[in-house]
C-alpha cells in the first residue's frame, strides 16, 4: 500500500496522513495473466492502481487484429478513465501480461 500512498502526494501533493486515509479506500486485487480487467463494449467500473506486473490496452481493427495502444507498468493507474467517469462502454480491452497485484476501488465506492 506505500507504493499507492507515495503515488498519491506524488500525483496531488498532500500529507502523508490524507494519503494514506484515501488509500485506505482501496482494496487489494490479483491478477492472472490474459485475465482481462476492462472488456471492450462494457463500462469500466474499476479504478486500479497496479502494484506489480504489467498491462496492456488494444483495440481490434476492421480485421479483428488485436492493435496495443497502451501498456501499463507498475506504480500507475489502469484504467479506462472516459468509460469510468461517463458510464459509457470502453472501446478499448485492458489485459493482464503477467500475474500482478492492483489496488483498486469501484465507481460506486468513488
Amino acid at each position: 500500500m506505500q507504493k499507492l500512498i507515495d503515488f498519491s502526494v506524488q500525483t496531488c501533493p498532500m500529507p502523508q496522513e490524507q494519503a494514506k486515509n484515501i488509500a485506505g479506500f482501496f482494496t487489494p486485487k490479483e491478477f492472472a495473466k490474459n485475465d482481462l480487467l476492462v472488456k471492450e463494449g462494457r463500462v469500466c467500473n474499476e479504478y486500479y492502481f497496479l502494484n506489480e506486473g504489467f498491462a496492456r490496452a488494444f483495440i481490434y481493427d476492421l480485421e479483428r487484429n488485436d492493435i496495443t495502444t497502451a501498456f501499463y507498468a507498475p506504480n500507475n493507474v489502469v484504467c479506462k478513465l472516459y468509460s469510468f467517469f461517463k458510464r459509457i462502454p470502453s472501446k478499448e480491452n485492458i489485459q493482464a501480461l503477467t500475474n500482478f497485484t492492483v489496488w483498486f476501488h469501484t465507481f460506486d465506492e468513488l
